[in-house]
């Protein structure tokens, strides 16, 4: 299966010629009729909450930040789209989240079960499996340099559970990342667009020109929850090594280097040797894991993994999350205020 499921991954362009009608607007329509029948409807039953969840709990007075939302519709319904042929389904965590049952509607209007096989909370990717046959993959385009800034894009969805909505917009920023208080996942690189987003559009895939997936809309920008044309996705690089890892991953609510984690308080930052706060904090370590054998210990202060910053617990998650198989982990932490350097091996197959 894995050989079948892992098509979705190649890059076969569409090479569609977007035509420009007379009054100078382009037309899309050969265009979403080709990606259409691989975008599905989902509809789940089960506790999910309000309709939107707002990420930043409390707008204080004197918050500089703004709130950003969910895109969470009131009657269960999200969006999503085909990975594979024999029945993957890729759609936002927070669509399914608590969900007893979860249906797929294809959009020739037959509909399935679906079971999830694959969810990463902190990125916000569930991963479903359906029972069906003659399913259309999307093509993926995973090549952030291709992106541009001004770039035309197009989003289909079921926004307030109506299926198979098209909206579009441009590319407004590249590698936007979000840091509302509160937000888990503030250190996605996210794609912004000024494409018409509402609640029940989450899950749905964002289409470049050629008909590529460029990303999965994900989340709104509003301060009361309605749209406001500013809409962010999750970009399809990052969609592309969260799959490979829930395929071979089943189980991936346990950090796969064997290691749990804080984010430090701020009042504590000076205690751990920083001037700022940041770091993921170690909390405890399996001693028989990756990150014991490496000689990781308690009250380490993780801060940088291959390089990149680590400025949280949240943002250790995601960066361990979008590791390649055998890739070589270089990390630093701060122990008793020296920094501490240590590498290991990432496992080409990892058992939890």
């Amino acid at each position: 299966m894995l050989n079948r499921t892992l098509i979705f991954l190649m890059l076969t362009g569409l090479n569609f010629h977007v035509p420009v009608l007379a009054n100078n607007l382009p037309d899309y329509s050969d265009l979403v009729q080709a990606v259409i029948p691989s975008v599905v409807t989902i509809m789940s039953s089960g506790d999910q909450g309000s309709s939107l969840t707002q990420l930043n709990s409390s707008a204080a007075e004197n918050d500089a930040h703004v709130p950003f939302f969910l895109n969470t519709a009131a009657s269960n319904t999200g969006s999503g789209f085909v990975l594979s042929d024999d029945g993957l389904i890729l759609t936002n965590a927070h669509v399914v989240q608590n969900a007893q049952f979860i249906s797929v509607q294809m959009y020739d209007g037959s509909t399935y079960m679906a079971e999830v096989v694959g969810r990463d909370d902190v990125l916000d990717l569930a991963l479903l499996k359906i029972h069906a046959i003659e399913l259309k993959p999307v093509t993926m385009n995973r090549d952030q340099q291709s992106l541009r800034v001004g770039q035309s894009v197009l989003g289909i969805g079921s926004p307030y559970a109506f299926e198979y909505s098209v909206t579009t917009g441009i590319v407004s920023f590249l590698g936007r990342t979000l840091s509302s208080a509160g937000m888990r996942n503030h250190q996605v690189s996210y794609i912004q667009t000024d494409m018409m987003i509402h609640p029940g559009n989450s899950g749905g895939p964002i289409i470049n020109a050629e008909g590529q997936v460029i990303g999965m809309s994900s989340r709104i920008f509003s301060t009361t929850g309605a749209a406001m044309g500013i809409s962010f996705g999750i970009p399809a690089n990052i969609i592309d090594q969260v799959v490979k890892r829930m395929l071979n991953i089943h189980d991936n609510s346990f950090t796969p280097l064997g290691l749990l984690t804080v984010s430090i308080p701020p009042e504590q930052a000076i205690r751990y040797g920083l001037q700022k706060n940041f770091g993921a904090l170690v909390t405890n370590v399996d001693p028989e894991s990756l990150a014991g054998k490496s000689g990781l210990k308690a009250n380490d202060v993780i801060v940088t993994v291959n390089d990149r910053v680590i400025r949280s617990s949240e943002e250790l998650q995601i960066q361990l999350g979008l590791l390649e198989a055998d890739e070589r982990i270089e990390i630093t932490a701060i122990r008793n205020g020296r920094y501490y350097s240590t590498s290991l091996q990432f496992p080409g197959d990892i058992e939890q």
